[in-house]
């Protein structure tokens, strides 16, 4: 008999948990936007994903979970915390954002699964819903365009790069950084889809001019922002090496 109630309490509860787990899902943007991201960028174990976090013991937080995610950790190596493959991943990451060529590396899917990323945390900021068919359309394009009289030697970078959208690459890809920007900011351009890509209209509200230091710049807050949502995952990982976590 006390075996019947304990179950149904705890079929009870396990409802209660899965409905304010639908009620976040439908009601939150931001939880909606971590969750779909993931779903673009995890490599495997999407299913496993979803089983593990509509079950309600998930125990990983949809951002950091995204961002290990993005490392290139599998679901199984998120939630069992795999030392080995975190810091492997991790030092491959941070190597690759540093690179000044990461958008001809080849994997350029991963450059711009990182800006994906960057277009979802300016979004959840906001409190607003990211649109994904609209990254599903997108493609990646210098924030200043590389020509003969006027080449940085962080061209390349991904602190040169935002995501626009396809409809809008004849109009922008050959653009300068002010053309850019008086197209963003100053007329508002709201037929253009590609000024609902929250980060690219950061990059214009953030920045007066472009130049290297201005890449560079940009690469670093990148980085470091990274870095501050995977440092609790890092200093988990890595008790016994304190010190070796740099910003």
């Amino acid at each position: 008999m006390v075996d019947m109630e304990e179950n149904k309490f705890n079929v009870l509860k396990t409802t209660e948990q899965l409905q304010k787990i639908y009620l976040d899902v439908f009601t939150s943007p931001q939880t909606a936007n971590w969750i779909e991201a993931i779903f673009e960028v995890l490599n495997d174990g999407t299913e496993d994903f979803i089983q593990y976090f509509f079950n309600g013991k998930n125990s990983v937080g949809l951002e950091e979970y995204l961002h290990l995610a993005l490392l290139g950790l599998s679901h199984n190596q998120i939630v069992r915390r795999e030392k080995s493959s975190f810091n492997a991943f991790y030092d491959q990451t941070i190597d690759a954002l540093m690179q000044e060529t990461l958008s001809i590396h080849p994997d350029k899917a991963f450059a711009e699964k990182v800006l994906l990323t960057l277009n979802v945390e300016e979004a959840n900021r906001g409190g607003l819903p990211f649109d994904f068919e609209l990254w599903r359309h997108s493609t990646m394009i210098n924030i200043q365009p590389i020509r003969a009289n006027y080449y940085l030697s962080t061209d390349y970078s991904i602190g040169n790069r935002i995501l626009i959208h396809e409809d809008d690459l004849s109009i922008l890809n050959k653009a300068t950084f002010k053309e850019k920007q008086k197209l963003f900011l100053d007329h508002g351009l709201k037929h253009m889809k590609s000024s609902l890509f929250p980060h690219t209209v950061r990059i214009f509200h953030d920045y007066q001019d472009w130049n290297e230091v201005s890449v560079v710049d940009n690469k670093v807050r990148i980085v470091r922002n990274f870095k501050a949502v995977l440092k609790p995952v890092y200093e988990e990982m890595n008790r016994r090496k304190r010190g070796r976590y740099k910003f």
